[in-house]
C-alpha cells in the first residue's frame, strides 16, 4: 500500500505550514506529498521552500505550480501526478490532521482490501476574520453500518480532509468536476460510493477550519450562491441517472434520496428568496424521487404564499 497526500492551496502562506506540519507529525508517514499551488499571489511559494529547507521531510515532496484554475483542477492535477501510489489522502491547506490519521486509515484499508475509500471524523471550527475560534462541532460522524453507497453519504457526508480514496477509483469516476464551484467533492464522493465499500470510522477528528462572514449573522463565507446550488442539483441528477445504467456499479441504494435532498434544498433556496414559482417546480421535481412530508409541506406553503400574493 502506498499513499500520496494531495494538498491544493491558494494564498495560504501561513496556514499551509500548519497543514504540512500535521503531515510531518504522522505516526505512519505518507510515501509522497504533492502540493498544488493554484496561482498564489502571496508568499506561499517562499513559505513552502522554507518549510522544506527547515523541516527536511523524510517523504518525497513536490510542489506543482499552475495558473489559478480552482480547487478542483488543483486536486485533479495532484491526483494525476501521483501515478505510482495506490491511495490519495486529501488535505486542504487550512486543515490539520491528528497524528494517527494515516496510520488508522492504512490499517483499516489493509483489513478491508475490497474497500474503495476511508473517512474519519472532523471537528468543524468556526473562526472569525481574525482567526479566533467562535464555536466548534463534530461532523462527518459515521452513519449506521446498515447504510452503504449513496445512502450512507447522503446521511453523513465525509469531509474531504478526512478521506483516503483509491486512486484508480477516483480516475474511473472522472475526478473532480472543474465546472462546479460548490459541492464538487460531494458529487465525486457520491460517485465513488457506488463503486464499493467506504469505511467510516469514529477516529480522532481532523481539524476542519471554516470562516464566518460575521459573528452576528453566523453566515459562512463559503455559503453557496443560487446559481451554484442549481448547477450542482442538475449535475447530480444527471450523474446519478448515468450511474444507474452502468453495469459495474456495486451500490445504487440511496440514489433517489440524495437527488431528492439536493432538489429539496434548491427549492428552499428559491422559497427563501420568495420566488415561489421556481420553488414549486423544484419541490414537485423532488417528489418524483421521494414523497416526503416536509417537501409536501413546503409545496403547500408556496402555493398559499402565491395565493395571498406574498
Amino acid at each position: 500500500m502506498s499513499i500520496a497526500v494531495v494538498i491544493p492551496t491558494y494564498n495560504r502562506a501561513a496556514l499551509i505550514i500548519e497543514a504540512l506540519d500535521s503531515v510531518l507529525a504522522q505516526a505512519t508517514p505518507p510515501d509522497r506529498v504533492i502540493v498544488v499551488d493554484d496561482g498564489s499571489t502571496d508568499a506561499t511559494g517562499e513559505a513552502l521552500a522554507a518549510w522544506v529547507r527547515d523541516r527536511r521531510p523524510g517523504f518525497r515532496f513536490e510542489c506543482i505550480r499552475q495558473e489559478n484554475q480552482g480547487v478542483s483542477a488543483a486536486r485533479n492535477r495532484g491526483i494525476l501526478a501521483a501515478g505510482d501510489c495506490t491511495y490519495i489522502a486529501f488535505l486542504d491547506s487550512d486543515d490539520r490532521w491528528p497524528p494517527t490519521h494515516l496510520a488508522t486509515a492504512a490499517r483499516m484499508l489493509a483489513d478491508q482490501p475490497d474497500a474503495v475509500a476511508y473517512a474519519g471524523q472532523s471537528m468543524e471550527s468556526f473562526e472569525d476574520a481574525d482567526g479566533r475560534v467562535v464555536s466548534q462541532r463534530l461532523v462527518s460522524v459515521p452513519p449506521p453500518r446498515t447504510l452503504v453507497g449513496p445512502a450512507a453519504l447522503g446521511c453523513s457526508m465525509p469531509h474531504t480532509s478526512t478521506s483516503v480514496i483509491r486512486r484508480d477509483v477516483l480516475v474511473r469516476c472522472g475526478l473532480f468536476d472543474t465546472g462546479l464551484r460548490y459541492a464538487e467533492d460531494k458529487l465525486l464522493f457520491l460517485k465513488v460510493s457506488t463503486q464499493g465499500d467506504w469505511i467510516r470510522h469514529a477516529s480522532e477528528p481532523v481539524y476542519y477550519r471554516n470562516k464566518l462572514k460575521s459573528i452576528a449573522s453566523g453566515q459562512l463565507s463559503s455559503r453557496p450562491d443560487e446559481k451554484s446550488r442549481i448547477l450542482f442539483s442538475r449535475r447530480l441528477e444527471k450523474t446519478m441517472a448515468s450511474i444507474r445504467r452502468e453495469p459495474g456499479t456495486k451500490y445504487t441504494d440511496g440514489i433517489d434520496f440524495v437527488v431528492w435532498k439536493s432538489l429539496h434544498r434548491t427549492g428552499r433556496t428559491y422559497q427563501r428568496r420568495r420566488n415561489y414559482r421556481v420553488a414549486l417546480a423544484y419541490y414537485r421535481h423532488a417528489l418524483r424521487y421521494r414523497v416526503v412530508g416536509k417537501t409536501l409541506g413546503r409545496l403547500v406553503e408556496c402555493c398559499l404564499a402565491r395565493a395571498v400574493g406574498r
